[in-house]
């Protein structure tokens, strides 16, 4: 069914992707930033007169002398490392497993 549905999309994206009427091949050499591509890409540059004005600055709504900061502090219990450092390796992990569960032994016969 999902191969069905793939090869339908395809086909749709297939007939999407054609043009309507047939493409002539035209081949052209050169660069492809031609003159041609720069009229059309970039505008034509206009020369424009211009003044420049200083803006006043607008007046602050707020006063800018600073006011009293808040600092957040954290009393520290042990300002270094520990003098007695864990020399030995690790424990060892619990198994992930319980053990298996207890059985009888095999009958003997």
């Amino acid at each position: 069914m999902t191969q069905w549905f793939a090869a339908l999309l395809l086909a749709i994206i297939g007939l999407q992707a054609m043009p309507p009427s047939p493409v002539p091949v035209r081949v052209e050499h050169g660069s492809a930033f031609s003159a041609s591509t720069v009229e059309v890409a970039l505008p034509i540059r206009r020369e424009a007169t211009s003044e420049i004005r200083e803006i006043a600055k607008a007046p602050a709504l707020v006063s800018q002398t600073p006011g009293p900061r808040f600092v957040w502090s954290v009393p520290v219990i042990q300002p270094h490392w520990p003098a007695n450092r864990q020399t030995a390796p690790p424990p060892s992990l619990r198994p992930l497993k319980s053990p298996p569960a207890p059985r009888a032994p095999p009958i003997a016969t």
